[in-house]
């Protein structure tokens, strides 16, 4: 039967165990809590685009080296003081990156956000069909004027939003007699803004024609002919179907109703232009224009990019093909550079598609970069690379793995790319039936969102001395300014009673630290200091970087407490000097950390150490996880950080419930991995606590991602 003192010891073991599980959770919920003051401020460490760079988690690592190399170094030179007062301004400085935080996020009143308000608008009659830019958009009305049905074009750019305008008005025959025109009243257009003058190919099933931005006309082609019928009189005949069609200088491409690629060359015969069929090719059966016409847009004068609901490809575009087969069918494939297949019963339609700058790229040092912009009806927005000089044979573009809109809450209604202050960086703005929602960064951070949208159909974003955006929908447009004060992050801003208070706390504790060195003031200020580098760390780089430098870390760890056992020696030091960059967990309530550790920091932590008075003989010594002796367990503040880091960075980059849920299953984790470290701990032997707490973190990470994200929890287009 156990004894009544061994039964003690094991309560008080328990207790102690327990007590540092809970400053472990508490220091990483505590870097939840202030997480939104570093968010809204863009506080990261390295900045935006540093938070998927590797460079920095290796410059991380070198400056962890040379700290403990030179705290070392120190101890051999007998400078402990240099020591205690250098690490104490360093601690000074994290404590205020906890105190002044949790002071903003506790005494001052969150001022939200200026509402976003609208003025109602007029707008052409009609639909929009294209844009010339994300404030210039395309109206076509079909009027039907004296036995004549026509196509009445309209602009509405700039200002014009906000005064109810247009900059333009041209009008074209919509069929070629008084019945309805071939393809009925739909007119689409194919958006191509090649060379220096913007262009637009517009077509309505019966003709094929070309506009400027200022809305000139250039060629028109007709999809008919003119002849007689039996009784001699006139008739219109289809020559081919219109179903999409280009105009890539003066020669026409068109798409037919049953997926066949035809090019017409312009002929000039007696000062007249013809059109002459030159080459067919057949088009993938997925594709199929009838099911749902999405978006056509001329990438370059080689590759045409057309997105029905059912299919998005890029069309090499090419000059000659092979003859017909026996039923007129072209033998010829069309040749594609890109495909996306969503014909399968299961699959999510694409429901709108867009080019436009990279987010990953300034516009001033790489204009040539696009991205192919496709969002479909679950609320999922994919992108491929495209490269404007890429001419016939050499384009390649590739699905960009850094973009993470794989739900914006509803189905995909518009994807605007703008660049509002002329800064080479653009922002993002997707919308749907529910919300717009404006992406900005190279981490596609929401910065602005409007709620109600409902039943807005197309999205432009006015660029200038005041910046608008104008809510397009069938009745008519309502348009309103949109500043800083709107967005949801912005430039830091300190209150300053709030400053005050967080830096006189910080002062004080820092003060009793140095007076007052007690187990629950070390513990108090490790707590806060632990939080305030979590949520620094966390915020600065995206969780498989953080996985990486977890990984790194637990070798050195590894190494440093079991081969070359400096870290044992690091440890007696800071005990020696009662600095707050471990947590203690006392076994008995009576337990002195001023009294314990007199024992420490006369040389390397070993068994022969001097016996500290009114402590017993303790077992061998405390590295980063140690019971230290039966009256008190010792934990480095690393032990806590880097699992908290993780959490923090699932939080922050995977964002919404599943950010909240696999942080949640990486603490778990954690707590898995401190629950086999005490295990080992109990053994009276120091351990090397973060090869099972990082790696129960990084296994509750990969779970819980897997089960709430999918397999694109490590899609963050990590760069050197």
């Amino acid at each position: 039967m156990p004894s009544t003192e061994t039964a003690s010891t094991d309560r008080g073991e328990w207790a102690s165990m327990l007590g540092m599980a809970a400053m472990f959770v508490g220091t990483i919920l505590l870097g939840l809590v202030i997480r939104p003051f570093y968010d809204a401020n863009q506080l990261q460490a390295f900045g935006e685009s540093g938070s998927t760079q590797v460079r920095y988690v290796f410059l991380e690592l070198v400056m962890i080296f040379i700290f403990t190399a030179a705290i070392l170094f120190l101890v051999r030179m007998g400078a402990k003081w240099v020591i205690k007062y250098g690490v104490m301004a360093i601690l000074a400085l994290a404590l205020m990156y906890t105190t002044v935080p949790l002071a903003h996020v506790l005494l001052v009143d969150d001022p939200g956000v200026l509402p976003f308000e609208t003025e109602d608008e007029s707008r052409p009659n009609g639909h929009i069909v294209a844009d010339f830019g994300p404030d210039h958009a395309v109206f076509v009305e079909l009027d039907f004027n004296d036995g004549n049905w026509t196509n009445i074009v309209t602009s509405v750019q700039g200002d014009d939003w906000a005064n109810g305008t247009t900059s333009w008005t041209s009008t074209h025959p919509h069929s070629p007699s008084d019945d309805t025109a071939l393809r009925g009243d739909h007119v689409r257009a194919t958006h191509h803004p090649v060379g220096d003058a913007q262009t637009m190919t517009l077509y309505n099933g019966a003709y094929v024609w070309s506009i400027n931005e200022d809305g000139s006309m250039n060629d028109v082609f007709s999809c008919f002919e003119e002849a007689l019928d039996e009784n001699f009189e006139p008739m219109t005949i289809e020559i081919v179907g219109c179903a999409g069609a280009v105009m890539v200088d003066e020669d026409v491409y068109l798409i037919d109703a049953i997926d066949t690629l035809w090019r017409y060359v312009a002929i000039d015969e007696g000062g007249v232009t013809v059109y002459r069929q030159q080459a067919a090719w057949q088009l993938p059966g997925e594709l199929d224009l009838n099911r749902g016409f999405v978006h056509s847009e001329l990438l370059g004068p080689d590759h045409w990019m057309v997105v029905s609901e059912s299919y998005a490809t890029v069309l090499e575009l090419e000059e000659i093909s092979a003859g017909f087969d026996q039923q007129g069918n072209p033998t010829a494939l069309a040749k594609t550079v890109m495909s996306v297949d969503r014909s399968g019963d299961q699959d999510d339609a694409f429901t709108t598609a867009h080019v436009g700058a990279s987010p990953w790229f300034d516009m001033g040092d790489a204009p040539q970069e696009r991205l192919l912009w496709l969002g479909d009806e679950s609320g999922a927005v994919q992108a491929w690379t495209w490269n404007t000089t890429w001419g016939a044979g050499v384009a390649e573009p590739l699905e960009e793995t850094r973009l993470r809109l794989d739900d914006v809450g509803g189905a995909v209604v518009d994807i605007v790319v703008s660049d509002v202050d002329s800064s080479g960086l653009v922002e993002v703005w997707v919308l749907t039936g529910e919300a717009l929602s404006m992406y900005v960064g190279s981490s596609l951070i929401e910065y602005f969102v409007v709620d109600d949208v409902n039943g807005t159909t197309h999205l432009a974003v006015i660029a200038g001395d005041e910046w608008r955006i104008a809510l397009v929908n069938e009745d008519g447009v309502q348009t309103g300014l949109f500043t800083n004060d709107m967005f949801l992050r912005g430039e830091i801003v300190f209150d300053a009673l709030a400053s005050i208070i967080g830096l006189s706390v910080a002062l004080v504790m820092m003060i009793l630290l140095y007076v007052h060195s007690e187990w629950y003031v070390v513990n108090t200020v490790g707590v806060l200091v632990g939080a305030g580098v979590i949520t620094m760390l966390g915020v600065t780089f995206v969780p498989p970087l953080v996985i990486v430098f977890m990984i790194a870390a637990a070798v050195y760890d590894a190494w440093a407490v079991y081969r070359s056992r400096h870290m044992l020696e690091l440890a007696d030091t800071m005990i020696g000097l009662r600095l707050p960059i471990l947590l203690v967990a006392p076994q008995k309530r009576d337990y002195s950390f001023i009294q314990d550790s007199e024992g420490y920091g006369e040389g390397q932590f070993t068994e022969d150490r001097p016996t500290p008075a009114k402590a017993p003989a303790s077992s061998e010594g405390s590295s980063t996880a140690s019971t230290g002796g039966r009256d008190a367990m010792f934990m480095g503040l690393g032990d806590v950080i880097f699992p908290g880091m993780l959490v923090l960075s699932a939080v922050q980059y995977l964002g919404g419930t599943e950010g909240l849920l696999v942080g949640l299953t990486t603490l778990l984790g954690g707590l898995a991995g401190y629950a086999l470290l005490m295990r080992a701990v109990s053994t009276g032997r120091a351990q090397a606590g973060l090869p099972l707490l990082n790696g129960g973190s990084i296994l509750g990470y990969v779970v819980g991602g897997l089960l709430f994200v999918g397999s694109s929890l490590f899609a963050f287009g990590i760069s050197l």
